[in-house]
């Protein structure tokens, strides 16, 4: 399936954002085994690299940072096809594997089927 030209940008911005997401991590990851008080919010610091748009961070149980995003795409405007992808990005780029367990949750029986 061809993607269209708004959903390759999509694709192209998630991409930007977790190339620079991986770099801040890889950041967090050294500072914390010095300094854990340091820790700096890396998926905030990553996003105001790339967005000028408001970030709210999350966190785990844990209190880990929590990287979020997400896509605003019309009804009918491919958000399953660009879900996938976007979960091969994070596997690729992010995660550094080519596997991981995904449960994807849909609010109907319609939308499952």
């Amino acid at each position: 399936m061809e993607l269209k030209e708004y959903q390759k940008k999509s694709l192209d911005e998630v991409r930007k954002y977790l190339e620079v997401l991986t770099e801040w991590k890889d950041k967090h990851d050294r500072v914390i085994k010095t300094y854990p008080e340091l820790a700096p919010d890396f998926p905030l610091k990553a996003w105001e690299k790339v967005k000028s748009v408001p970030y709210y961070s999350r966190k785990n149980g844990l209190e880990e940072y929590l990287p979020n995003f997400y896509l605003k795409i019309p009804t009918g405007g491919g958000k399953t096809i660009l879900a996938c992808h976007c979960i091969d990005l994070i596997n690729r780029i992010y995660l550094r594997k080519q596997t991981s367990v995904v449960l994807w949750i849909v609010p109907t029986n319609q939308i499952y089927r």
